[in-house]
C-alpha cells in the first residue's frame, strides 16, 4: 500500500513534466566513466548523423584554461553534423554572448561535469537558462551528468558531505532534487537531509554509470546502477536515511498509467 502512495506522491511531483510542460527530453547520468550505452542512446535520441550538439563545459575547472576534456574528444567520436563548445566565463556572457544562438538550431545539449556550483553562479537566471528552456520545450535533448545533472534541479545542493548545502539550479525540475555519484560517496544521508529541509520536494539519487531518462511522461533508467527515490515523511526511512523505492536498469515508470490509475508501480517495457 505505502509503495502505491509513493508513487501517486512522486506522480504529483513530477506531473508538469509529465504533462508535456516541457517537450523535450532529459538524460541525468549520476557520473563516472558513462557506458557506451548511454552515450549511444544521447546520440540517438538527439538525431544521431544528423543532429547538432552544443557541449557546455563550463562546470569543469580546466574549461578556463581552454581545456575541454575528456567529453570533447568522447562525443567527437560520435558522428554531427554539428558539434560546438560553448563555454561561459561569467554571467555577462550568459547574458550576452553571441554563442548562447548555438542554442537555437540545436538538437542537443550537453552539461558536463565538474562542480556544479560554477553553472549556477555564472549561468542560473540569466538569458541562458532562459534559452535553455526554450531549447527544451521546441523538443530539443539536454543530457548532464555529475554536476551537468544536479544543476536541472531548481533547489540544488551545492555541496556537503552529511549536511547538504542548498543552491540554485535551473528551473527545469522544480519539484525534485537531483543528488549525483550516489552510492559510491555514500550519499544517502546527504539527500535525506535535503528532502527533509524541503518536504515539499522529491529527492533522486543517480549512481555513477547511470542515466535517467525523461521522455514522453515515463522514467527509464538505463546504465548499470539505480535511481533512488527520497521523499519526507516516514520516520523510519529518515532516520535510517534510506530510500523510499529504487529503480535499476529497465524499469519504466509510464506516469499517465500511474495519473490514471492502471499501475501504482514501475513496470518494464
Amino acid at each position: 500500500m505505502r509503495a502505491g502512495i509513493c508513487f501517486l506522491a512522486l506522480v504529483a511531483l513530477m506531473g508538469r513534466l509529465s504533462q508535456g510542460e516541457e517537450g523535450g527530453t532529459l538524460l541525468l547520468c549520476g557520473g563516472g566513466t558513462l557506458p557506451s550505452e548511454l552515450m549511444q542512446t544521447f546520440h540517438s535520441l538527439a538525431g544521431g548523423e544528423k543532429g547538432c550538439l552544443v557541449l557546455i563545459p563550463t562546470a569543469s575547472p580546466r574549461s578556463d584554461q581552454g581545456d575541454y576534456t575528456p567529453w570533447l574528444p568522447r562525443w567527437q567520436a560520435y558522428p554531427w553534423r554539428e558539434l560546438h563548445t560553448v563555454h561561459l566565463r561569467d554571467r555577462e556572457d550568459a547574458e550576452y554572448s553571441r554563442e548562447i544562438d548555438l542554442l537555437r538550431s540545436a538538437t542537443a545539449v550537453w552539461l558536463a561535469g565538474g562542480d556544479q556550483s560554477r553553472l549556477s553562479e555564472r549561468m542560473a537566471g540569466t538569458r541562458f537558462e532562459r534559452e535553455l528552456k526554450a531549447f527544451l520545450d521546441r523538443g530539443g535533448v539536454l543530457g548532464g551528468t555529475s554536476a551537468g545533472a544536479a544543476i536541472c534541479s531548481k533547489v540544488m545542493i551545492r555541496d556537503g558531505k552529511r549536511e547538504p548545502v542548498i543552491g540554485t539550479g535551473f528551473s527545469i525540475l522544480n519539484d525534485v532534487i537531483i543528488d549525483q555519484h550516489f552510492l559510491a560517496k555514500n550519499r544517502e544521508e546527504r539527500l535525506s537531509r535535503a528532502t527533509l529541509q524541503h518536504p515539499e520536494l522529491a529527492g533522486l539519487g543517480i549512481d555513477e554509470r547511470t542515466g535517467m531518462l525523461f521522455r514522453q511522461g515515463v522514467l527509464e533508467v538505463i546504465g548499470e546502477g539505480y535511481v533512488h527515490w527520497y521523499r519526507a515523511g516516514d520516520l523510519q526511512a529518515e532516520v535510517e536515511h534510506r530510500a523510499d523505492a529504487r529503480w535499476g536498469a529497465g524499469e519504466r515508470v509510464d506516469w499517465s498509467r500511474v495519473i490514471s490509475g492502471g499501475a501504482s508501480a514501475p513496470t518494464s517495457p
